[in-house]
C-alpha cells in the first residue's frame, strides 16, 4: 500500500512540476531530458556499488548466521536491477518516439510534452528512492 501511495505521490508531483513548467515555457526540461539518460546511468552505477556493499555486508552476516536464507533478498535485488533497467530503456524509447509523426497526430503537442517530462522526473524520484533504499538497508546491515 506505501508503495501505491509513493507512486502515485512521484507522478502527481512529476505532473504538477512538468505542467507549471510548460506553463510558465521554462526550458529546464529541454536540458533535463537531454542529460537524463547519462545521469540514470550515473545513478544505476552508483546503486550497484551500494549493492555490491551491502550484499558483502549480507555475507558477512551469512557466515556468522548459516542457517539465514537470504535468497529472497537476492532475488528482490536482482527485480530491482531489472526494473531500473527497464525504466531506463522505456525513457530512451519514449524519448525516442515523442516526436514522430505518429505520435504528433493522436496526442497533442502540450500533453506530450507534460507527460514525457513527468515520465522523466518521475523516473529520477524512483531512481532517488532506490538509492536511499538501498543505502539504508546497507547501514542497517553494518549496525547488525
Amino acid at each position: 500500500m506505501i508503495k501505491v501511495c509513493k507512486v502515485i505521490a512521484y507522478i502527481a508531483v512529476s505532473i504538477t512540476l512538468s505542467s507549471i513548467a510548460y506553463c510558465s515555457q521554462n526550458p529546464f526540461f529541454d536540458s533535463f531530458n537531454s542529460y537524463i539518460i547519462p545521469l540514470l546511468g550515473t545513478l544505476l552505477a552508483i546503486n550497484l556499488t551500494a549493492v555490491a556493499l551491502f550484499l558483502a555486508e549480507i555475507k558477512k552476516l551469512k557466515e556468522k548466521l548459516p542457517t539465514l536464507n537470504i535468497a529472497p533478498l537476492t532475488q528482490e535485488v536482482s527485480l530491482t536491477m531489472t526494473k531500473q533497467i527497464g525504466i531506463i530503456a522505456t525513457l530512451i524509447v519514449i524519448l525516442m518516439i515523442k516526436d514522430m509523426n505518429y505520435i504528433t497526430e493522436i496526442i497533442n503537442p502540450k500533453c506530450r510534452t507534460i507527460l514525457v517530462n513527468a515520465f522523466s522526473l518521475c523516473t529520477l524520484f524512483y531512481f532517488l528512492e532506490v538509492i536511499y533504499d538501498t543505502l539504508n538497508a546497507l547501514l542497517d546491515a553494518i549496525k547488525e
